[in-house]
């Protein structure tokens, strides 16, 4: 099995992730759009939370060795249709539960 260097993601990377963020979200299958202002906003807390934990790979992650991978996406739309393209298919094993909380 082989194994990918990682290092710990600091908030100094915040500038880094932005812009991976920005080249993986503003493609296919999602061409959301993003700025990068918007997208280091919407970064920047999650980067400062005390209790993030983060890796950043060193190096290109390669689909060899790789059992399984999880994939969080809408059931319609451009995405599920590039990921089922690309043989992904809805996991049997594992479910998203979700609870609506209304105000008083």
């Amino acid at each position: 099995m082989s194994t990918v260097n990682t290092r710990d993601a600091f908030s100094d990377d915040l500038d880094e992730l932005t812009a991976v963020l920005i080249a993986c979200f503003n493609e296919l299958p999602w061409h959301d759009g993003w700025t990068f202002e918007a997208a280091r906003e919407r970064l920047e807390p999650i980067l400062l939370a005390r209790q993030f934990r983060g890796a950043i790979a060193l190096e290109k992650l390669r689909r060899e060795g790789t059992e399984k991978a999880y994939l969080l996406t809408g059931p319609d739309g451009g995405a599920a249709a590039f990921f089922a393209a690309h043989g992904y298919y809805p996991s049997r094993s594992r479910i998203v539960v979700a609870s609506l909380f209304r105000s008083s």
